[in-house]
Formats: structure tokens, C-alpha cells, sequence
């Protein structure tokens, strides 16, 4: 994940642990620097159950404390998804929205208001939908109204807290980036393709923090791709 400059963002640089890995296929090729072991008995994948600031969420509890027991710290990605459905949509009742991130938000910062019992390691890090465009169903301009609802809601709460981007799809930068390396600048590579022009417009035009920059190639090639995303 990248730093992105932003007129929010806090200047304190806190010593996050963060392991790679997926929570819910625990294999131990998806893993680095995270204990095979540890991977395997991961207790992740919680959701809540809808928008319901009142009700207490034991299993997103539960994985908080496992993830705090390990010495790492969690990340939680927000996602609105309807009922029925599979993938992410612009929440239809923004004002229930508002008010379930603010009581997530609430719940695991650690500020000692209204917070889980038992929270040694706050949750400072919030992911605003899983992966473009393949788990939103949305526009780009859609995303980057949800992310900026969001982003302003957690910050309300939270100043501390670090937004993280929609996860950019490991084709599209990787198209980006070998338009880049081929002499071509960023502007004319986002006329490459309708993706390559919308992952550059949420690195462009998004409010957040970090950028979740997805990957599963060689080092030469991941360093393309951020250099991409920093350019």
C-alpha cells in the first residue's frame, strides 16, 4: 500500500503491523511474513448484518480479538452490500450508512468511548470497498462520492484513522504500468482502455490515505505498478 498526500491525513507515523494474507481462503502461498500456522486457523471473513448501530457485533469482536492476541493490526474493509446481492452498489439510505461506519468507527478506536470490551489494538485502518471494478457495481463517480461520504464520516470520528482506497484489479495497473514503461505518459495511458482511465481517475480524483495496490507478479513488475500509482 501506497501513502497518499492528502490535506486529512495525520502526522503521526505509527508502527502498524501489517500481514498479508486472505483471511478466508488461509492457504500458506497467500501469505507473507505471517506464520503458515496462523494463517490457517484465521477466524476472518465477519460481517455485520446489516445497518444496526445498536446491536452488538460479536463476530467482527471475535476476529478483532484474535487478530490483537497475534500482535497485528486490523484492518476492516466497509462494504455496502444489499441484501441478496453479491457485489457492492451506492448505499440507498446514506444517512443509515453514515450512521453504521460512525458506530464501526466508534466501536474499535480506542478512544475509551463506547468501545469493544477488551480493545488493546484500535482499528485505525478502513478499507472503503473491496476491488474495482470487479466487486462494485457502480460509476467511478458513484465510488468516489461513497468514498468521500465515507472518508468523512470515519475522520469525524476518528482523526487518526487512515482511509484506505478501493483495491485497484492486479490487470489494470499492470495494463497502466506497461503503457508507462513503454515511454507513454500517465494521460495517454488512461486512453489505453475504459479500466485503465477509471483506476486512473480514484488514484486521481479520490479522497483517501493509502492505495490498496493489488499484485500477484514479480518484484520487476509490482515496482512498475507503483511507480504507476505515484506518478
Amino acid at each position: 500500500a501506497l501513502a497518499h498526500t492528502n490535506p486529512y491525513a495525520s502526522s503521526s507515523s505509527p508502527d502498524l503491523h501489517f500481514g498479508l494474507f486472505q483471511a478466508g481462503d488461509p492457504q500458506s502461498q497467500d501469505s507473507i511474513n505471517v506464520d503458515p500456522h496462523v494463517v490457517s486457523t484465521s477466524s476472518g471473513g465477519w460481517m455485520t448484518r446489516g445497518f444496526s448501530p445498536a446491536v452488538v457485533t460479536i463476530d467482527i469482536d471475535t476476529w478483532v480479538r484474535w487478530v490483537q492476541s497475534i500482535g497485528m493490526q486490523p484492518v476492516m474493509t466497509l462494504q455496502s452490500i444489499a441484501v441478496g446481492d453479491s457485489v457492492s452498489s451506492p448505499p440507498a439510505d446514506t444517512t443509515a450508512w453514515k450512521l453504521w461506519v460512525t458506530s464501526m468507527v466508534e466501536r474499535y478506536d480506542g478512544d475509551g468511548r463506547d468501545d469493544m470490551l477488551g480493545l488493546t489494538n484500535p482499528v485505525h485502518s478502513w478499507h472503503v470497498e473491496q476491488e474495482w471494478h470487479i466487486w462494485w457495481s457502480g460509476t467511478v463517480d458513484d465510488y468516489l462520492a461513497h468514498l468521500a461520504m465515507t472518508y468523512r464520516t470515519i475522520r469525524q470520528v476518528d482523526i487518526s484513522a487512515q482511509v484506505i482506497l478501493i483495491g485497484l484489479a492486479s490487470p489494470l495497473v499492470s495494463t497502466a504500468a506497461a503503457c508507462q514503461q513503454s515511454g507513454y505518459d500517465v494521460d495517454s495511458c488512461a486512453t489505453f482502455s475504459s479500466g485503465v482511465e477509471e483506476i486512473t481517475r480514484l488514484v486521481r480524483e479520490g479522497l483517501y490515505d493509502v492505495v490498496d495496490l493489488h499484485s500477484y507478479e514479480t518484484w520487476a513488475i509490482i515496482a512498475a505498478k507503483v511507480e504507476w500509482v505515484r506518478t
